[in-house]
């Protein structure tokens, strides 16, 4: 929950003790590391945690990350810069396995999560009252930080960061907080503190979190729909991927068209296409390791140097390797199912479900969104939730099966 908080915290609290840029999150992790490897070396040892595809597929990326950083910038390059990336990465996930390994426990996360992240949705609403970040520039106020803002404008209407960096970042992590909402919270609780993540994903005005809400909306009430069916995701995944595969095999610039009709804002969606047709090139000529950090591709086009893709950043980066193994990532968390029996409760089916869909989310909403800060640590903390989830009902499965007992009422729900 310490590093939840510190995920959320804004950058004026940023430190830089010898040149090293130290922000709220990094901190937290480093202070962890003997924690996590103690407790990593004392539950492999006990077999109490069981080495799993996801583990491997996010200690692949972080040493893919580092190799690429090394062979394009050297190695000092990697160890300062792709080095706090897999610090991120790595320790935020193994930090919530090694921790987070009881039923109830993945969801007090999630609940504390929801409760941190409509906290930034209210205060969001400042930004846009008074015309600027105000509670980043109150911070740095205190604090000394100085930090320029680049303030954007949409509809009329600032829009507002809150807590993040960016207006992108914020309407991000409102979509996910709204979502978690939505599964876990009930009642009063539910109507105030989705409401509060609806009002930040507004005030971000970013047109990629929004779609994204909508679209983990509608998986929820499919799923209310098709409850009774056992295959319903299946059902959905593999119409998903026909209808991608039809457009890949029917229409000329596939892509294009996915950008382009994912943003609400055309100018946003002209743009995009703009970047990945300059640095889509780059990319499939140095496809292993990609052009490292700080390329000047933007020089060479005259161009804004941002990449507002993760996917495309990833493989900029570090290569296409490494933004497949982001990927895996993500799907490899999500391999084993989470049954409600034994100890395992509704609320963890529920997150179980909500973790499938926004794992879809980052999936989708990164061909238009590039994940950095709290949202890229929130990458390694939602796939080691997924991950101990499907581990506890595994668990549970086979407990009942040794003690020959209540298979039936596992397969029924």
């Amino acid at each position: 929950m310490l590093l939840v908080l510190a995920t959320m915290l804004p950058q004026g609290l940023n430190i830089r003790p010898a040149g090293l840029l130290l922000t709220a999150p990094r901190i937290v992790l480093l202070a962890s590391l003997p924690i996590i490897f103690t407790r990593l070396a004392r539950k492999f040892s006990s077999r109490a945690l069981q080495f799993c595809p996801c583990d491997a597929m996010v200690l692949a990326a972080s040493f893919w990350m580092f190799m690429s950083i090394c062979i394009t910038r050297g190695i000092d390059r990697a160890i300062v810069g792709s080095g706090v990336m897999i610090l991120e990465l790595c320790g935020g996930y193994f930090l919530i396995r090694s921790s987070v390994n009881l039923p109830g426990g993945a969801v007090a996360v999630a609940r504390f999560l929801v409760y941190v992240v409509a906290a930034d949705g209210v205060i969001s609403v400042l930004d846009v009252l008074t015309g600027h970040a105000y509670i980043q520039d109150l911070v740095d106020s205190i604090t000394g930080y100085n930090q320029v803002w680049n303030l954007d404008y949409r509809h009329g209407f600032m829009r507002a960061p809150g807590m993040q960096e960016h207006p992108i970042l914020l309407g991000t992590v409102c979509a996910f907080g709204g979502l978690l909402a939505l599964a876990l919270m009930r009642g009063v609780e539910r109507v105030t503190l989705g409401g509060a993540c609806t009002v930040g994903l507004l005030a971000a005005d970013s047109s990629a979190p929004i779609s994204g809400f909508a679209l983990g909306c509608l998986c929820l009430g499919y799923h209310r729909l098709m409850v009774s069916f056992r295959w319903r995701w299946q059902l959905l995944v593999g119409a998903g991927g026909l209808l991608l595969a039809a457009l890949f095999c029917v229409h000329p610039a596939p892509i294009s068209f996915l950008i382009q009709h994912a943003t609400s804002n055309p100018v946003d969606g002209f743009y995009r296409m703009y970047i990945w047709s300059l640095v889509g090139p780059l990319v499939l000529a140095n496809p292993l390791f990609g052009l490292g950090f700080e390329s000047d591709w933007a020089e060479k086009f005259g161009a804004v140097n941002t990449i507002d893709s993760f996917w495309l950043c990833s493989s900029a980066n570090f290569g296409i390797p490494a933004a497949l193994l982001f990927a895996l990532v993500l799907l490899t968390a999500c391999i084993r199912p989470v049954r409600q029996m034994g100890r395992l409760t509704e609320a963890d089916g529920n997150l179980g479900r909500i973790l499938g869909i926004i794992v879809f989310l980052y999936l989708y909403v990164g061909f238009t969104v590039h994940f950095w800060g709290c949202t890229w640590i929130l990458i390694g903390i939602f796939a080691a939730l997924r991950v101990n989830l499907g581990e506890l009902s595994k668990l549970h499965s086979q407990t009942a099966v040794a003690k020959g007992g209540p298979m039936l009422y596992a397969r029924t729900t």
